[in-house]
């Protein structure tokens, strides 16, 4: 039996799952933080983790600045308390700025194997800048 140890968490995920790909999902979550809406799909589950692609749309007139260069800043939860950080940093770019009714859309690979999937309940983004102040966001990404 193989164990997969995530660098800086608690979660060892054993490996004897096999989860087929499945494309386009149409499990979505909507949720509105701060006048910032954050949508959730499943974009692949695969036996190596999954993917989830998030759009962040900004309704309100405040600027959002997001860290998504730092795999510990971008995390799954799960149901029984554990988490997941990204399996690979993303390369910081002009547009993980959000301005005012603008949008981002990523995509976010965990590496979180097998019956574990299913329990993922919350995503959290951390490091966020709003008003020159750092702040986390944590949202539901399952029904």
């Amino acid at each position: 039996e193989i164990c997969a140890c995530l660098v800086g968490s608690e979660m060892c995920i054993r490996d004897r799952y096999s989860v087929p790909v499945i494309e386009g999902t149409e499990e979505k979550k909507n949720n509105i933080i701060d006048n910032v809406e954050y949508s959730v799909n499943i974009e692949s589950i695969t036996q190596n983790g999954i993917t989830y692609g998030v759009t962040i749309n900004n309704k309100g007139q405040d600027t959002f600045e997001y860290n998504f260069s730092n795999i510990t800043d971008v995390y799954v939860i799960l149901s029984d308390g554990r988490y997941s950080n990204l399996g690979g940093a993303i390369i910081s770019s002009d547009d993980d700025v959000l301005t005012p009714n603008g949008c981002l859309r990523k995509s976010f690979f965990f590496p979180v194997k097998g019956p574990d999937q299913s329990k993922i309940i919350k995503m959290r983004f951390n490091n966020v800048k709003k008003d020159n102040k750092i702040t986390s966001i944590e949202f539901e990404v399952k029904k």
